[in-house]
């Protein structure tokens, strides 16, 4: 008689065979995502540093150039700095008045005249070092400036440095 081969069944060692491959196809996977989603994180917490950074440097930048002065009262060469000016009310206007920037728990504050103060980092980027520093030339003065920033998420932390100069408003005539 003969017996049709395809027709048996599987054996105990083939299932444990296709177990095994089973398994380490599943492992592989499970910690591929993982570590996707790990990145994933890490490039939204570098993301969100480097869009609080590019809004605060370009505040900061903006106002120094508008600057006339700087104020006594500015503490420069430290960190956390505080940068005082002597600034003009708007663009166009010869009318003067004070702007603040400083910290206020971890994160950097704009305040202008009487006004309210603006922070300019979101809450959850904390700024880790702010350093202001005056440059003085012959015919022109500017300020300099460092701004660290931090963000965390889980188990994943960001951090940048961030530098920029800007040259204070008719120092340079």
């Amino acid at each position: 008689m003969w017996v049709v081969s395809w027709l048996r069944g599987t054996g105990l060692i083939e299932i444990i065979i296709y177990a095994a491959i089973l398994t380490v196809i599943s492992a592989f996977v499970v910690n591929s995502v993982i570590i996707i989603n790990n990145a994933l994180v890490r490039v939204r917490l570098e993301r969100r540093t480097v869009i609080n950074a590019d809004q605060a440097t370009q505040k900061l930048i903006r106002e120094i150039r508008q600057a006339s002065s700087l104020n006594a009262s500015s503490t420069l060469n430290v960190s956390p700095g505080d940068l005082s000016l002597r600034t003009y009310v708007n663009a166009t206007s010869s009318a003067l008045t004070d702007a603040d920037i400083y910290l206020d728990s971890g994160r950097l504050v704009y305040k202008k005249g009487s006004g309210s103060p603006i922070f300019l980092t979101d809450s959850n980027v904390s700024v880790t070092r702010l350093f202001f520093s005056q440059i003085t030339a012959s015919s022109s003065r500017a300020v300099k400036f460092e701004l660290a920033l931090s963000a965390s998420a889980r188990k994943s932390t960001a951090s940048s440095t961030f530098y920029g100069t800007a040259i204070l408003r008719g120092s340079y005539d």
